[in-house]
């Protein structure tokens, strides 16, 4: 409801039908009233802007890992191309229903060979991987290093370590404390002696760290 200040002829402060009246300064005035189904489309976000933003925050979390297993694509895999990758990927659903496939969250990117049969496990305050050598198949080199990867969906955190186990190993802890506790997804990477190529990543699971 409108307020008349001096009468008919006077300001008025309120709304009468599409006329919005309001005061400033001592002075009046009346602009129109704004239509509702343009004030929920600017509170609303498009199905592409909601899956970038989720895409935005999962790449900043992944971005110092990248930086070690895709080094030989550094050059080209500029942040917005990554982005764009995670959308067509992973990231499934339409707003508010967006979803994340951690199965096929691309972690790294290479030519170097993977690895069969890897596996997770919690062992007290180590998170151990273990995983199939296979140093002498093909291209694959006894000497190529493991990175351990862990995305934590709920913090967006991911952490990583290059605890110097080789290929031909077939296994690699990851020591955590009870900041860890939480449901993880877990990701293995080699990458050559020297950090300079890398093999894709390897999904290994889901784990959930229990107390400690």
């Amino acid at each position: 409801m409108a307020r008349l200040k001096n009468g008919i002829l006077g300001g008025f402060s309120g709304t009468i039908g599409p006329v919005v009246g309001a005061s400033y300064n001592g002075k009046d005035y009346m602009r129109s009233r704004a239509d509702s189904a343009k004030r929920k489309a600017k509170k609303a976000k498009s199905p592409a802007q909601a899956k970038f933003k989720v895409a935005s925050e999962l790449m900043s979390s992944l971005l110092p890992v990248l930086k070690i297993t895709c080094k030989q694509h550094n050059d080209k895999w500029t942040p917005q191309k990554y982005i764009s990758l995670l959308m067509e990927t992973c990231i499934t659903g339409d707003h508010p229903n967006i979803a994340i496939d951690y199965s096929k969250l691309p972690v790294a990117k290479g030519r170097l060979p993977t690895v069969p049969g890897a596996r997770i496990a919690q062992e007290g305050s180590q998170l151990v991987f273990t995983w199939t050598p296979n140093g002498q198949k093909g291209s694959a080199r006894c000497f190529d290093k493991a990175v351990l990867i862990t995305h934590k969906p709920g913090d967006l955190i991911t952490r990583f370590e290059i605890p110097g186990a080789t290929r031909n190993d077939g296994k690699a802890a990851f020591n955590i404390s009870r900041w860890w506790v939480g449901v993880h997804e877990t990701y293995i990477v080699f990458t050559d002696e020297h950090g300079k190529e890398s093999s894709p990543g390897v999904y290994v699971g889901r784990i959930e760290i229990k107390d400690l």
